[in-house]
């Protein structure tokens, strides 16, 4: 009918328009981006995300988990690929509670198979206590951006921190005041949080993440979450990390290179042997 032909076009043009939004590179301003990147996945595993939803378009017996960890398993591929100097880790909320995963690692393997015992962890009911998806607990925001948070303080400036909550949930269950107590936190460590609903939006997440510089986005189906994933992967624009600064400025990258001093006086060499014995004998040479 011309209703459901005027709504799709419509949809269509939405959809443009906010991948036209997110795409920096075609603004007509001047970008500053950092190309190392310290990311900080934090995962829902709370009872929400065991529920079976075919709005996806997975097939009606997949849970929210499984395409989580499906499309997950794909953002890591290809954020790898696109930021090869950048660090990637992983942090799972259950039961209230927040646990690394996987440390920052450049390592593609290492999240990989953090995201295998994710997998494996689910099948077995080993993250659901061994009593069913009932066991898995509530999700807190504010623990995931507690744990996350305390190990991005200790990056080095040059590179741009961040965390990326992918929620199912439509409640968090929190020990205190995200916003007064962890949100300045975040804030003082120039981290930007970014946010991703599997369902409805949460106010605590897009508030959380327009304040730190981030961004929001709620998934309609599998391939919109697919989009908004990607949108995450390449480099955003750099944040303005002192207050008093008008205008972007670069961090310089100490670098350990090796120097060459010339000596006009001759110097001696330690040499040693393959062998390790200390000392290099006569028919030894040294190539």
């Amino acid at each position: 009918s011309a209703t459901s032909s005027q709504s799709l076009a419509e949809q269509i043009r939405q959809r443009r328009k906010r991948l036209t939004q997110l795409d920096h590179a075609q603004s007509s301003r001047r970008i500053l981006r950092d190309m190392i990147r310290y990311m900080y996945l934090v995962l829902d595993l709370s009872q929400a995300m065991y529920e079976k939803d075919s709005s996806f378009g997975f097939g009606p017996n997949k849970t929210r988990l499984d395409v989580m960890l499906q499309l997950t398993q794909e953002f890591v591929e290809e954020f790898f690929d696109q930021n090869p100097l950048s660090h990637l880790g992983i942090v799972i909320v259950k039961n209230g509670e927040a646990q690394v995963l996987s440390l920052l690692s450049g390592s593609k393997r290492c999240a990989a198979v953090a995201l295998s015992a994710v997998r494996e962890g689910v099948s077995t009911g080993l993250f659901a206590g061994g009593g069913g998806p009932k066991n898995a607990g509530e999700f807190s925001l504010q623990n995931g951006l507690e744990v996350a948070g305390r190990s991005l303080g200790h990056m080095p400036r040059h590179g741009s921190r961040e965390i990326f909550v992918i929620v199912g949930a439509l409640s968090t269950c929190d020990p205190g005041d995200v916003l007064v107590d962890t949100l300045p936190r975040l804030l003082n460590a120039h981290v930007r949080v970014n946010c991703l609903a599997m369902c409805a939006e949460m106010h605590v997440c897009r508030k959380i993440s327009e304040t730190s510089g981030g961004v929001m986005g709620v998934a309609l189906d599998g391939r919109h979450m697919k989009d908004l994933l990607h949108n995450f992967i390449a480099p955003p624009p750099a944040l303005i990390k002192e207050q008093n600064e008008t205008q972007l400025t670069c961090e310089f990258v100490l670098m350990g290179l090796p120097t060459r001093n010339t000596e006009t006086l001759p110097t001696l060499v330690h040499a040693t042997s393959a062998k390790g014995n200390g000392s290099v004998a006569r028919n030894d040479k040294l190539l």
